[in-house]
């Protein structure tokens, strides 16, 4: 996995909005969006949802790998398809595609990758949650911002020696390290952050009761 460096204008973007909001403010909006995003039952206001969540990922400078995304989200899809259910779509030899473990599969992909875009969106490296429980918490995700920003190489050919050489790495690190572009000191949540927080969670809302006529 080739490392890429986030460009200057993806670290404005972030410096923006770590100016604007505070880390406990963004956390507190992705805990009152996240049912919005879970109960939706709908695959595609859900995927609007997660189209949504794409482009707040990008709005904030953090990364987005379509790679990835795709790979995991197939993944998830093949593995569904292993168990076949409801009307048959297409069949070779023992494979079959039915309609009911496609569809259940790509839900499930949406889900799983819709929480990564949403925690990418509304939790920050300098998020300071209260007690020893909150302290280990906010600890891990500044570990998994990290390491989702940095992009260390990973190596399919040796995955065991990769994966260790990554968990060393970021277990050195010292608790003040923060994600690229973001300050350490945080203020208040300004106006221009409450509105951009109402207007990213009320289209969140808003596409949860979008249900087209198909």
């Amino acid at each position: 996995m080739k490392k890429h460096p986030v460009s200057g204008f993806a670290l404005r973007r972030r410096a923006f909005f770590s100016a604007h909001i505070t880390s406990k403010t963004l956390f507190l909006a992705g805990f009152l969006v996240m049912p919005a995003f879970l109960l939706n039952g709908s695959l595609l206001s859900r995927g609007l949802q997660f189209f949504l969540l794409w482009l707040f990922v990008w709005a904030v400078g953090k990364r987005n790998s379509p790679w990835i995304t795709l790979s995991v989200s197939a993944g998830i899809v093949l593995f569904n398809l292993v168990i076949p259910y409801g009307r048959l779509l297409w069949s070779w030899g023992p494979l079959q595609i039915t309609q009911g473990a496609l569809l259940g599969g790509v839900q499930k992909a949406i889900t799983v990758e819709g929480l990564v875009l949403l925690s990418k969106t509304f939790i920050r490296s300098d998020l300071e949650l209260p007690g020893t429980f909150g302290k280990r918490i906010g600890e891990s995700f500044r570990i998994f911002e990290l390491m989702m920003e940095d992009g260390e190489p990973f190596s399919w050919k040796d995955p065991i020696s990769s994966l260790d050489r990554i968990l060393i790495k970021y277990s050195q690190g010292t608790p003040q390290t923060e994600a690229p572009g973001e300050a350490f000191t945080r203020k208040k949540t300004t106006a221009w952050g409450y509105a951009a927080l109402a207007i990213a969670a009320g289209s969140l809302w808003a596409a949860l009761f979008w249900h087209p006529v198909v």
